[in-house]
This record gives C-alpha cells, sequence and structure tokens, in this order.
C-alpha cells in the first residue's frame, strides 16, 4: 500500500553539512521521500532558500523561513520547535515524517508500515535502519 506523507526536516548552519551528505543516501535508498512532498524549514538568519535548494533538489519542497523566535533558550530549542509549530501549518498530507539531517539511510527496506497509520494513532517510530555519524 502506497502512503503519502511529508517528509519535515529543520536546517541551520550547523546541519546543512550532515544534510548535504545524508540527502543522498535517501536519493538512493529512499526514493519515497522525492515521489512525496517535503517541508523544510529553515533558520533564515543563517540560511537562504537558494542555498538549500541546490542540496535538495525536490520538485515538491515546500521551504518556511524560521527564526528571530525570541524566548528560545539555545538554538537546538528554537529548531525542535519549527517540528511543533510548523507542520501542522503547511503539511497538506494525513501523515508527516520528521527525519534529522544527520540520519543515513543504509538499504532499501520497507519502513513506513500502512497498518500503523490509522486515525487512532498519533506517533510512529519507524525501525528504519540507519546510522548517525560520529560527532
Amino acid at each position: 500500500m502506497k502512503i503519502p506523507f511529508t517528509t519535515v526536516v529543520g536546517v541551520d548552519l550547523n546541519t546543512l553539512r550532515q544534510l548535504t551528505l545524508s540527502i543522498q543516501t535517501w536519493r538512493k535508498f529512499r526514493p519515497e521521500i522525492f515521489a512525496n512532498p517535503m517541508l523544510v524549514f529553515y533558520d533564515y538568519e543563517q540560511l537562504t532558500e537558494a542555498m538549500l535548494y541546490d542540496v535538495i533538489q525536490h520538485e515538491n519542497c515546500k521551504y518556511v523561513p524560521w527564526g528571530d523566535c525570541a524566548g528560545y533558550d539555545s538554538q537546538r530549542e528554537k529548531m525542535l520547535s519549527g517540528f511543533v509549530l510548523l507542520p501542522p501549518l503547511y503539511v497538506e498530507t494525513e501523515w508527516w515524517v520528521k527525519v534529522d539531517t544527520d540520519v543515513i539511510s543504509q538499504a532499501s527496506i520497507e519502513w513506513l508500515d500502512a497498518s500503523l497509520m490509522t486515525p487512532d494513532i498519533s506517533f510512529i517510530a519507524s525501525n528504519w535502519n540507519y546510522s548517525k555519524p560520529r560527532r
């Protein structure tokens, strides 16, 4: 069963390099990400949409500027808040998937289970095989 979903990614200057590397593995092993919509919110104080467009190269991607958010204790908190506040405003599919910029896909395995996607489920954690680069 094909499940329409939107991939949501948050990017700032610190995570742009990670995304530049990891998105190549998504393109190779997760073509369904590029067959469905994508929402990329970015810190507009650090990046421009043009910088992201060259890296992401997704035909159905919305780029949403995110920044100048007073009241956040850290850059990390500001960016994580984007995952809570922006998808309800911009995601048009019934389901959306949060993917971190440091997620490296390693294999073409089934990772979205349609039986889990029912109206009474709010959160799903995938068993997608991935690794994170050393910090």
